[in-house]
């Protein structure tokens, strides 16, 4: 695979987006792609050319800072192939609307690949904020992990969305299995029918070992028997929102795609807007961060870990909520982080 590596975009005149904020709702008949948001937000947007930004190399790893262009496809090909031999053996692809350039609640020296899947976009400077938040919790559970942010969705300065679609989430998943050699994908989005070239992705992840997890959607009060892929299929951890008491949040869709759920009501996160540390946020976009992050520290202990092993960890390993059994609100329940260690260390035993 060949893409062109292009300079990071500093923007030099500040920031003109502020908080992570509802885009508006635009779903089409067929492709619905949504930012899994505080009130769910879709956008369809155009499949094209995939541009990618380069970020600086520091002791084999990705790093946001300054860097030359790459001159070529061909060298941009070469070097991609030598910094993915380079990878960490635990690596997370978050695809979300990339990563804010210059925050001070990121930890920089673990993100590497930074990478746009929008047509005519080459900086993956977060201008929604979702895919900031999202990093910033991955990376307060697994601070050692390493990230690849993979942009499918971006917005203008007014705010209008641009989204890549299906086409840019695959392009993205394959990218993350093949290229950056990621353990686990993060996907808090998705889309409300199924499609062929999303199934095929996740199950080619699934057949090289890759976890994936995503949100199971927001719209429970408005839309309450809606699906979403890819947390609908059966190999995707699909992950519902708790609040701080263990309650399911109103708004988390309770259907047979949630396996588990995590807390995503009034979470703190890094905020993109000037002059703003954090932001307060609810979602399951969070609650799959979160349990992403779990997922991470866990595949760190035991990177051969497999999707199905994982999956029946969490199933094994969760604190029942709700009626007994698994239910379609609370799936098999919230993860029980000391369960899960004694489990961990019953399946990784000689």
């Amino acid at each position: 695979m060949e893409e062109t590596r292009e300079k990071i975009n500093r923007k030099t005149s500040g920031k003109t987006n502020g908080q992570p904020r509802v885009l508006p709702l635009i779903l089409a008949a067929v492709l619905g792609v949504f930012c899994i948001t505080p009130a769910t937000a879709s956008a369809e947007g155009k499949a094209g050319a995939m541009e990618s930004e380069t970020i600086k190399a520091r002791g084999g790893i990705m790093a946001a800072g300054d860097i030359a262009a790459m001159p070529n496809a061909a060298e941009a090909s070469a070097a991609e192939a030598s910094a993915a031999a380079a990878a960490p053996r635990v690596a997370v692809a978050v695809i979300d609307s990339g990563v804010d350039e210059d925050n001070p609640l990121i930890d920089y020296s673990k993100i590497f690949h930074a990478k746009s899947y929008v047509d005519g976009e080459t900086s993956c400077d977060d201008k929604i904020g979702h895919g900031t938040a999202i990093v910033g919790i991955i990376q307060e559970y697994a601070p050692d992990v390493f990230i690849a942010p993979l942009m499918y969705y971006t917005a203008y300065a007014s705010g209008v969305p641009r989204n890549g679609g299906v086409p840019a989430i695959c392009k993205a998943i394959y990218d993350a299995v093949d290229n950056y050699k990621c353990k686990i994908i993060n996907i808090s989005s998705g889309i409300i029918s199924e499609s062929d070239e999303l199934k095929t992705a996740i199950d080619y992840a699934e057949s090289k070992g890759v976890i994936v997890i995503s949100a199971v959607g927001n719209d429970n009060k408005t839309a309450p028997g809606r699906v979403f892929y890819p947390a609908a299929y059966d190999t995707v951890i699909g992950v519902g929102a708790i609040d701080a008491q263990k309650v399911i949040a109103g708004f988390s869709q309770r259907n047979k795609s949630v396996m588990t759920v995590m807390y995503g009501v009034d979470i703190k996160v890094p905020g993109i807007k000037n002059g703003e540390r954090y932001t307060t946020v609810s979602g399951t976009s969070y609650a799959a961060a979160a349990l992403c992050g779990i997922a991470a520290g866990i595949a760190e202990e035991y990177p051969d870990i497999t999707p199905a092993q994982l999956r029946n960890l969490i199933k094994s390993s969760s604190q029942d909520l709700g009626v007994p059994g698994y239910d379609i609100a609370y799936g098999y329940g919230v993860p029980d982080i000391e369960a899960l260690k004694v489990n961990l260390r019953l399946l990784t035993r000689p």
